[in-house]
């Protein structure tokens, strides 16, 4: 029997030729690629399979066929089996009965176009004349075919994925109209105290600032965060601590572990040292938290000022005496209810001569509420604190708190900090400043 060759650019193409030739039971002989032996742009290929139509007889479907396809063996044992059982059948069937319908055997073909699906896939360049690597081209087909699948699939789930977060941010843009309107329309007092509470300011000085804003709203264009923030400058005190040439100034930062008065002593040093060009010394007092006199030390060398280590009021005296006129002193990070580090910090303030305008600037953290804030205050009380720094604004949401405290206590604000820069993050004080810290102004959505 002859076989016919049949050529195409790939497995695909081949097999759709030979079907179109002989059907999907064709048989198959061999299978290879061909090349022109070339390498790079100039490399030229195609696939070559020799078949036969599958009324040949037996002996003609030899192993060639079956070394091409290895499963093809064993498509052709079980057609022989359900042939063998279909003969039974007939043979034990009575007279008038009707014959057995004969079991439909796939051919490879059929099995391999089955497997491969309508997707084309991709070209397979193998560069081999071997006849025998047909089954490898096969399954390479059949697992670049899967790839395709598999990669089609996960862009079907990007594109779900994407349009399930398209349907929840429109969600969630309705729940925040929801809401909108629901604010909208409670009672203007409710309002305004819910605002206030949510930047910490609550209790007495909360239903000082609502009083009368609902009636102002009615006579003024003016909005709820204008009018409150008006209203609050008029209550917040501010001093004004100034750094100027002849002027013997010392300034201790006090305050509780972790409130930030070394960073506000590094600003002070920093602004006193290198904007105004005054000169400058620091000493420093706290002799029990690890490295923090390597770390000021450090930080003197860097702005070229001198630096004291003071370890109580006869030390702190020696070093005053070798000081220019700008003086700042950092203080032990000891809690306040430490009434042995806050006797020995009271004496070493104490001793300070009075030649020297002293200021003590407590180091509030603005995320503080209003009673803890009143607390502090009280606790320091025997140092006498001048006036307060607002310290790591950039941290909280929620400054009216720590403001609110110092109104309470009546303790004025000279500093506000809100970041780790030295001496950027640090500015004075004003009314204006302390109410846009607690009340900024909120840009409309877009």
């Amino acid at each position: 029997m002859n076989y016919e060759t049949f050529r195409g650019r790939d497995v695909k193409e081949a097999l759709s030729l030979v079907r179109a030739a002989f059907g999907t039971d064709a048989i198959i002989s061999s299978t290879r690629v061909v090349t022109n032996g070339r390498d790079g742009g100039l490399l030229q290929s195609f696939v070559e399979v020799k078949a036969a139509p599958s009324d040949a007889p037996p002996q003609l479907r030899g192993a060639e066929s079956q070394r091409a396809f290895p499963f093809a063996r064993r498509e052709a044992e079980r057609a022989k089996a359900a042939a063998a059982a279909a003969a039974s059948v007939t043979t034990s069937r009575p007279s008038g009965s009707s014959p057995a319908a004969r079991p439909s055997v796939p051919s490879p073909i059929a099995v391999l176009l089955q497997k491969s699906g309508s997707m084309p896939p991709p070209r397979v360049d193998i560069r081999s004349g071997d006849p025998d690597i047909s089954a490898e081209i096969a399954r390479a087909e059949i697992l670049r075919a899967d790839k395709v699948r598999a990669e089609s699939a996960r862009a079907q789930t990007t594109r779900t994925d994407a349009a399930r977060a398209d349907a929840m941010e429109s969600e969630v843009r309705a729940l925040r109209q929801l809401v909108e309107q629901m604010v909208s329309q409670r009672a203007p007092k409710e309002r305004i105290l819910s605002e206030l509470s949510d930047v910490g300011i609550e209790g007495k000085l909360a239903g000082e600032l609502q009083a009368g804003v609902a009636k102002a709203m009615k006579e003024s264009s003016a909005s709820i965060e204008e009018l409150l923030r008006a209203r609050l400058e008029k209550r917040v005190g501010c001093t004004e601590i100034t750094f100027r040439e002849g002027q013997k100034r010392l300034i201790a930062c006090v305050g509780p572990t972790g409130a930030g008065k070394t960073t506000t002593l590094a600003k002070l040093a920093a602004h006193s040292a290198l904007e105004k060009g005054l000169p400058t010394a620091i000493i420093t007092l706290d002799t029990f938290r690890v490295g923090a006199i390597e770390q000021m030390k450090r930080f003197a060398s860097l702005i070229d000022v001198p630096f004291f280590v003071a370890h109580d009021e006869a030390s702190l005296t020696d070093a005053l005496r070798s000081c220019p006129d700008v003086v700042l002193v950092d203080t032990p990070s000891r809690g306040p209810k430490d009434e042995a580090a806050m006797s020995r910090l009271c004496l070493c303030l104490d001793s300070v001569a009075g030649d020297y305008e002293r200021d003590v600037l407590l180091a509030i953290p603005a995320h503080m509420r209003a009673s803890d804030t009143q607390d502090l205050v009280r606790s320091y009380g025997r140092v006498s604190p001048t006036a307060c720094v607002l310290t790591k604004l950039d941290e909280t949401r929620r400054p009216g708190g720590a403001v609110s405290g110092a109104i309470a206590a009546r303790l004025d604000i000279a500093f506000l900090s809100n970041g780790p820069k030295v001496p950027e993050d640090l500015q004075r004080a004003t009314p204006n400043d302390v109410a846009l810290a607690v009340l900024p102004k909120i840009e409309p959505h877009r």
